[in-house]
């Protein structure tokens, strides 16, 4: 027998608002998205995701995976809250992890929770 909750089962609230995996490297392009009308690169590691329907208030959570570009094993994230960001779009920027310099990775994976 599963333990896993059926999807008809979830409130409204366990459900991500917005989620985007998208290409990081050369031109920006989304692969799959929900909630997500475009993602812009706005400079090295940078980049401003555009959300199809706003959240209903600048509160919102998010955590952002990047596939490391060196193959180093170094972890590439971004969790963190938004209070400063508008409803409809969140602008990201992304730093390696021993140095904090920007990196643009080849893959992203963005998630957000209102």
């Amino acid at each position: 027998m599963s333990n896993a909750r059926h999807i008809s089962n979830m409130k409204e609230d366990q459900i991500a608002k917005a989620w985007v995996s998208f290409k990081g490297t050369g031109t920006v392009a989304i692969n799959n998205s929900r909630n997500v009308t475009s993602v812009t690169d706005a400079g090295t590691g940078t980049y401003v995701i555009n959300f199809t329907n706003s959240f209903p208030d600048t509160n919102y959570c998010f955590t952002l995976f990047g596939l490391d570009p060196d193959n180093t094993a170094n972890v590439v994230n971004h969790p963190g809250c938004k209070a400063s960001d508008t409803k409809s779009i969140t602008q990201l920027t992304v730093r390696y992890t021993y140095n904090s310099a920007n990196l643009d990775c080849p893959e992203y994976n963005f998630v957000a929770f209102d």
